[in-house]
């Protein structure tokens, strides 16, 4: 029962207590007055019935005593008149049975009047000739008693309406601070932090809103601390310090996370730019010059690398690494074009005559080692001649079944026909909860399309050339199709696209297809995307969340940027970026950031996935740091969605 209920019982038995309490103490006070009442009208009748009566007595004149007693008794309020002579014998008697018209029975049994017999002398000059008897009747006084109890009850009636409302109005009153506390308790299991700003008057409310709001700013300072530790150990172990590019160890793990077969997107451009003759700078100007240089440099190169998933970092010295996943070779191409012209523009601007620069980049594909592609970009490196007006060289391979590029037109091509001809193929990975004993966390939907003449291709093939305009819109669209045609029992992830989701006729076809369905989706977006958009996209994630959609975090702890984003969109997941688990074993420090991570995820009630988890080793490692569950070879490999598929565990 809650407190308000509680608190209106309390308040209507104190009332009804107080009603019953005047109610007995009324009825007592109307009983006697009425008893009063009655034995100084029977008094009074005797005395004068007693003074009329004389002449007759004296004369014996019994006419006139019979009709003189049956005027004063056929009135009615009488119940009985006797009238004895001096010896006791009666002369004339009158009774009337007693019946009260009008009034309840229960009313007459437990209020019961008194009717004291009143009498008078008869004097026949100065003898006592008679004497005279005189009960009065208690119906007059029951029907005065009921309508005073119904003109009390009336009263109490209309007061005890208006004490309710103003007991239950006052109630409210006084505990809506205590809802707004339980809002915050509930907003706190949720992990949200919010703090009443408005204090009640009332002393004991007033300290308990105090109390909490306490609380919530500690709990909140914690979330932030371990925020900002994760933060600060993040870059400490994955940011260079001079330029705030990331420094060799992100570049390899993100290297082979490019590398990997299962990477998405796949493929794309590794170019290494270095600047030479730093170290005559660095004599001539001093050490500040050279890394204001470096500074400048980066700068300069950072549009580059503005996508989600590409990196530039500086593994080095004078050395700079741009990574782009999913550029074909036309792209590719450009985009060195367009460093070796910020570059040279910044050095001449410098006025350093004595630095040169030179690019040297490569095409690399999944299933490659980090050895062939810094070899191979190297090796482009060693091409540029010094001197020459161009600065950068590409190091070209044989083309191979496997590796054989593609131009980006004839993957839009494909694509498109793909898209007509309704030839998407759904497969389906298992994730997997990391407990005893394990069970099925959800199964991450992945999209892939007939190759250009052999094999299926995965999404990182293609995605990044969908990833902005109308055919992100139409791939998405033809995925989630799929996927509501027979969505099963099972929970289900699909990765979207923030072009699909800015689109409001498609948010209105996912809720309605999820709520005619009864599908268990959850929506999967970037990190990069939600902390850069997560603004414009709030709204949709809105809906789709009240439609029963779960929201999760993909490449979780990538980017440098703070993790408050945490805090506005609360996701039910975050997915660790593969960079991570490829280095847990070997890197003790990624380990130690890693949980880092999970704790501060924990902090708001977020699980943490890890993906690309390959081997028992990793499993329970990742176990020991806090992970919820895992994704990856050792959890399950894809398999065409809808069919059977054992856990390996």
């Amino acid at each position: 029962m809650t407190l308000y209920r509680q608190l209106l019982i309390v308040l209507q038995s104190l009332f009804l207590l107080i009603f019953v309490g005047t109610l007995v103490l009324g009825v007592q006070g109307v009983r006697a007055f009425l008893a009063d009442q009655l034995a100084a009208h029977a008094q009074d009748t005797a005395t004068s019935l007693g003074l009329s009566l004389s002449p007759a007595v004296e004369a014996d004149d019994r006419a006139t005593m019979t009709a003189m007693v049956d005027a004063i008794f056929d009135r009615g309020y009488y119940r009985s008149i006797v009238l004895e002579s001096v010896d006791g014998r009666p002369l004339i008697e009158r009774r009337l049975d007693v019946v009260v018209e009008g009034v309840p029975d229960w009313l007459v049994r437990w209020v019961p009047l008194e009717t004291p017999e009143a009498e008078a002398l008869v004097m026949a000059g100065w003898r006592q000739a008679a004497t005279v008897r005189v009960v009065s009747h208690p119906g007059y006084a029951y029907r005065l008693l009921r309508d005073s109890l119904l003109e009390l009850g009336a009263w109490f009636a209309a007061l005890a309406l208006l004490a309710s409302l103003l007991a239950w109005g006052a109630v409210r009153l006084l505990l809506r601070p205590l809802h707004a506390v339980e809002r915050q308790a509930e907003a706190l299991c949720r992990r949200e932090y919010d703090v009443q700003a408005r204090l009640p008057r009332t002393r004991e409310l007033r300290n308990i809103v105090l109390a909490m709001n306490r609380m919530i700013e500690r709990v909140r300072a914690m979330f932030d601390d371990q925020a900002r530790e994760a933060e600060r150990l993040r870059e400490q172990a994955f940011r260079d310090p001079l330029t705030g590019l990331g420094n060799r160890r992100l570049f390899e793990v993100r290297l082979a996370a490019a590398l990997a077969p299962e990477a998405e997107p796949a493929g794309g451009m590794l170019a290494l730019l270095r600047l030479e003759g730093l170290e005559e700078l660095n004599q001539r100007l001093g050490y500040e010059a050279g890394d204001h240089l470096l500074r400048e440099v980066a700068a300069a190169l950072a549009p580059l690398a503005a996508e989600e998933g590409a990196l530039l970092a500086r593994p080095g010295g004078a050395e700079f690494a741009l990574l782009l996943p999913g550029v074909d070779a036309a792209e590719a191409k450009a985009r060195v074009i367009r460093a070796c012209e910020s570059t040279e523009a910044h050095l001449a601007a410098a006025d350093v005559a004595e630095v040169r620069f030179r690019v040297g980049a490569t095409l690399i594909h999944p299933g490659e080692t980090t050895a062939d592609v810094l070899a191979a970009a190297d090796e482009a490196l060693r091409a540029v001649e010094d001197g020459a007006p161009r600065h950068w060289a590409f190091y070209v391979r044989e083309a191979t079944a496997e590796t054989e590029p593609h131009g980006r037109q004839d993957w839009l091509a494909h694509l498109d026909r793909v898209l007509d001809e309704g030839r998407l193929v759904l497969h389906a990975q298992p994730v997997v909860e990391i407990g005893a004993p394990e069970r099925l966390f959800q199964r991450e939907i992945l999209v892939r399309i007939p190759g250009l003449g052999h094999g299926l291709h995965p999404a990182g093939s293609f995605i990044a050339l969908a990833e902005h305009g109308p055919r992100a819109l139409r791939l998405d669209r033809a995925v989630v199709a799929r996927v509501l045609e027979r969505p099963g029992t099972e929970p289900l992830a699909l990765n979207l696209s923030a072009a699909a989701l800015e689109d409001a006729s498609f948010v209105d076809e996912l809720v309605a297809g999820v709520r005619r369905t009864g599908a268990r989706l959850a929506i999967e977006l970037p990190e990069a995307v939600l902390v850069a958009q997560g603004d414009r996209l709030a709204p949709a994630l809105a809906r789709l969340r009240a439609a029963g959609c779960g929201l999760g975090v993909d490449h979780f702890g990538r980017g440098f940027g703070s993790l408050a984003y945490l805090k506005a969109l609360h996701p039910d997941y975050v997915k660790l970026a593969h960079d991570y688990t490829l280095r847990l074993m070997a890197d003790e420090e990624t380990a130690f950031v890693l949980g880092t991570l999970v704790r501060a995820a924990h902090s708001l009630d977020i699980r943490v996935i890890a993906q690309g988890v390959e081997d028992q080793r990793q499993w329970a490692r990742l176990r020991e740091l806090g992970v919820d569950a895992v994704q990856g070879f050792a959890a399950g490999r894809p398999a065409a969605w809808g069919a059977s598929e054992d856990v390996v565990v």
